[in-house]
């Protein structure tokens, strides 16, 4: 469904019950909401949930019919600071066009034309960049061969593109400030304690950082067509009234 605000319904409630659309602590938004509302007697709503869909039909194709292109992206802190640098910039926010990087344990990329968020990297399927925790996009021929070959099970693979890849399966962590200190060579325990000093800067960490900035980089980038008027072809965005309205 679009973006906005939703008042919460049983089927709703039902869905994310289910898990029908991934499993994630934001399910629990909802039916905490609702039982908030029925115990003050007020209405229940949600804002810019995670499967927020506005996508361009033409970004939904993928190379495999029966896997199409999901909008799952993180919306609600995706259209905050597209309005909040609109807001810094003087401009409108529906009257531009933003690409938008999400940042946390997972990372989420959209193309967000005149108030349409059109096409999304999807970071809980499995696409998009190195994250902290996730491990981004993989050659798909080597991951059905590590399931094939006995390597990890499918719950096993699953957790680890999910919360335990990228820079957690190549450093041990999810905190980039451990992981600049090491780079710096200051490295500190889990508690934060300094280990005395002398260490050397560790090259592996800089490496792995490098590749995370590298392919969030990526990612952006590739989002970049997603942003022009989609009048002209099958499938695409309606095409915008007055060009000049959204430069």
């Amino acid at each position: 469904m679009p973006g906005g605000a939703w008042r919460i319904t049983p089927a709703m409630l039902e869905t994310l019950e289910q898990a029908r659309y991934g499993e994630h602590p934001c399910n629990l938004g909802a039916p905490l909401a609702h039982d908030y509302a029925a115990r003050w007697g007020v209405a229940a709503y949600i804002v810019d949930p995670p499967v927020t869909d506005e996508m361009d039909e033409v970004a939904r194709i993928s190379g495999l019919p029966a896997l199409p292109r999901r909008s799952v992206f993180h919306a609600l802190s995706q259209r905050s600071a597209a309005r909040r640098a609109a807001e810094l910039l003087g401009v409108e926010y529906a009257a531009n066009r933003w690409l938008v990087a999400h940042m946390g344990g997972g990372i989420s990329v959209a193309a967000h034309r005149c108030g349409r968020i059109v096409d999304v990297i999807n970071a809980l399927d499995g696409d998009g960049p190195i994250a902290p925790e996730r491990t981004g996009r993989l050659p798909s021929l080597g991951v059905l061969s590590l399931v094939q070959d006995g390597t990890y099970t499918f719950e096993q693979l699953r957790r680890i593109i999910l919360r335990e890849g990228g820079m957690w399966a190549h450093c041990g962590t999810n905190d980039l400030r451990v992981l600049e200190r090491r780079m710096d060579g200051t490295a500190c325990g889990e508690e934060g304690t300094p280990d005395g000093g002398g260490a050397r800067p560790d090259a592996h960490a800089a490496l792995v950082f490098e590749a995370v900035a590298y392919t969030v980089s990526k990612e952006i980038a590739s989002l970049a067509p997603a942003l022009l008027d989609g009048g002209s072809g099958v499938g695409c965005g309606e095409p915008v009234a007055d060009a000049a309205a959204c430069p």
